[in-house]
């Protein structure tokens, strides 16, 4: 049964507050809500995530072994309770993306692929999250992108480039990050490893709307903890060297899983399994200067 050492537990995002245009710049990173005391050790929150428009929140809680994907809905000015998405899983799923290219619902999980009966590796899919959350429309994307290993943390910009993690054996760690540009017709996605990756798992991906930055955790030279969260820029076809996010953000402990509101103000993160958010300025100025 897979396991990874990415995936943290589950917990209870009650009602939140969204940030709105009269809100001042978030400058020190704020926990949206602690995780009950009744929690154990790796009962974590993390992948908080929104939808363009605000109204929809998803983020990954895990309980044990088991993982699932929760979501919660603006009603006014508040939050509704999270409401776990009924989907056919074995034990994990994971990494929602509401996709600004294609309006769909994405999101990883070790859910029965139709083609290959009886396997149980990670594959990514795509389907359309209802009012009623449910989903519809349910299928796992091309044998280009699901090789058989492991595969997570999809994102798609809205001009339909791409990014994603996977653990296939073509990599050169734990994790690695791929990036490309979806086909403009046909089921064949071609892509690249991020020049980058590491020996250890670089994963979690995110990427803003505009495919300029994405965000992901790793365990580079100059973390401030067990792993943090660091930022590459897009020129072209090109990517910077990884941006540690720095002490505004990095803590001596494990920081990851980023995610974005809606409108581009709040960046998301976990800390430790309690879900943090922060101005998304902090993430998009932060420098290896800050941490050296």
């Amino acid at each position: 049964m897979y396991r990874f050492v990415a995936v943290f537990a589950l917990g209870i995002l009650l009602a939140a507050c969204a940030p709105t245009s009269n809100e001042k710049p978030l400058l020190t990173a704020e926990m949206i809500l602690p995780n009950p005391d009744t929690y154990g050790q790796r009962d974590r929150n993390y992948g908080l995530t929104e939808s363009s428009d605000g109204s929809i929140r998803a983020f990954v809680g895990q309980r044990g072994d088991d993982t699932n994907i929760y979501v919660s809905r603006k009603n006014g000015t508040v939050w509704t309770d999270p409401v776990a998405l009924d989907f056919p899983r074995r034990e994990v799923m994971m990494s929602p993306h509401f996709s600004p290219y294609d309006g769909r619902f994405y999101f990883s999980t070790d859910a029965q692929h139709p083609d290959r009966v009886g396997r149980e590796d990670l594959n990514i899919w795509s389907a359309i999250l209802n009012d009623d959350n449910s989903l519809t429309d349910a299928r796992p994307l091309p044998d280009s992108i699901n090789t058989g290993g492991d595969e997570d943390s999809f994102a798609l910009s809205e001009r339909g480039a791409f990014i994603f993690t996977s653990n296939h054996t073509r990599g050169v760690g734990g994790f690695d990050i791929y990036y490309g540009n979806a086909p403009e017709q046909g089921d064949t996605w071609e892509y690249q490893p991020m020049p980058h990756n590491t020996s250890l798992a670089d994963t979690q991906v995110a990427m803003l709307p505009s495919g300029e930055s994405a965000f992901y955790y790793a365990h580079l030279p100059d973390v401030l903890g067990v792993v943090d969260l660091f930022r590459i820029d897009r020129d072209g076809e090109s990517w910077s060297q990884p941006v540690n996010l720095g002490p505004d953000i990095n803590s001596d402990g494990v920081d990851y899983g980023a995610g974005f509101s809606g409108d581009g103000k709040r960046f998301y993160f976990s800390r430790d399994g309690q879900l943090m958010q922060i101005d998304m300025q902090v993430a998009l100025d932060a420098a290896k200067a800050d941490v050296n």
